[in-house]
This record gives structure tokens, sequence and C-alpha cells, in this order.
């Protein structure tokens, strides 16, 4: 076998640091691209601050948890966000660059109320998701399939006709009064329920730094 002369072997490590550099390069401008996504989103502070928050959820909570039903630090973020003139980018950028599905998950709630093609995407690309999300309805803490959070295949399931329509109205609209309903992300009746506090003061963002 031929030994490799100097020369070449010079010519390999300079190829190998020029396409290392470049993959560096292409890494430090995605993460710029993200920054620059989240500062070119005009949120208020208290938006910005919420966005976080969301960003880093490991827990996809009803708007009211615990013994005492009190509301939850998520949902207080989520309809802070939502009530945001910027809240259309933000949930694009929640969706996309949240660090675990819940917060993901919790972008997807903010599309059906602000941008409804984004949203079918979003549904389309996690309907048949088999990744489980920790949830929290009430006391119980649990985890969840995805798929099953995005398309609930329980009897009685919601399906809300506009972001108009109510869970009162779908339930005045049936033959019969459903014994029990069930809640899904694709139907609406889950994104409903959390923006359904958008005015409700006990959801009013606090600042925890501040406290």
């Amino acid at each position: 076998m031929m030994a490799k002369s100097p020369r070449f072997l010079s010519a390999l490590i300079i190829a190998g640091l020029a396409v290392s550099c470049a993959k560096a390069k292409q890494v430090d401008a995605t993460a710029a691209k993200d920054s620059d996504t989240t500062a070119s989103l005009a949120l208020s502070p208290d938006g910005t601050k919420a966005l976080a928050q969301l960003k880093q959820a490991s827990m996809f909570a009803d708007p009211y948890v615990g013994i005492a039903g009190s509301p939850s630090k998520e949902v207080i973020a989520f309809v802070t966000v939502l009530n945001d003139p910027a809240a259309p980018g933000a949930f694009r950028d929640l969706y996309a660059n949240a660090t675990g599905i819940e917060g993901k998950l919790y972008g997807l709630c903010g599309l059906w109320h602000v941008d409804p093609a984004a949203f079918k995407r979003g549904v389309e690309e996690l309907r048949g998701s088999d990744l489980m999300a920790q949830t929290m309805s009430g006391c119980i803490i649990g985890r969840e399939a995805v798929g099953g959070m995005i398309h609930s295949k329980t009897p009685g399931r919601v399906v809300l006709d506009s972001r108009d329509d109510t869970i009162k109205a779908w339930l005045k609209r049936q033959p019969e009064e459903p014994q029990s309903y069930s809640l899904d992300i694709e139907g609406g009746g889950t994104p409903f329920m959390m923006g359904e506090q958008r005015n409700n003061p006990k959801f009013r963002f606090v600042d925890s730094a501040k406290q």
C-alpha cells in the first residue's frame, strides 16, 4: 500500500477543518435565527416572559389544577401570550422552538385561536405521534399519548364549528344530552377551554422574579 505524502495529509486536514467550520457556522446561524425570531416578535414584557415560560414547559396542565382548583401557571402564561397583539408570531415561535412536547402543544392550542392554517399543519404533523406528554388534570398527574390528545377516540368528542363556537353551544346542538364528553386539540375543545380564561382576572400574569 502506497504511503500518503505529507502534502496530501495536510490537504485532508484542511478540508476537514473547513467542513467543521462550515457546520459550526450553520449551527450558529440557526441559533441566531431563533433568537432573532423571538426578539422580533414585539411582545410586551409580560408576553415575553410568558412565552419563555411556555417554551420550557414540562407539564401540559388544565386551566385549574390541584386540590384547591387553582389557576395553573402554564395556562396563565398561555392566556398572557394569547392576549398580546403579537400572539400569532409568538405561538408560531412556540410551536417551532419549544424545548419539549408540552410547550409545543401549548403552541398548537394557541395557533387554533390565531392562525388556522398553521394549526392545521401542526395537527397533521402530530396526529399520529407516539410521543408521551406529562399532563395534569385537576389533581391527577399522568402521561398521555400525544396522538390521542390531538384527536380523541373517546365517545362524545367535542368538535367546534368555528373559533366563535363554544362547548356550551355544542352541547345544546346534540340530539340528546351526553352523559359525558371529551375534549381534544383538533376538535377545538382543549384550545377553547384555555382561551376561555383570557378575560378572567384570576389568570393575570405575575412575574415570579418580582415576588
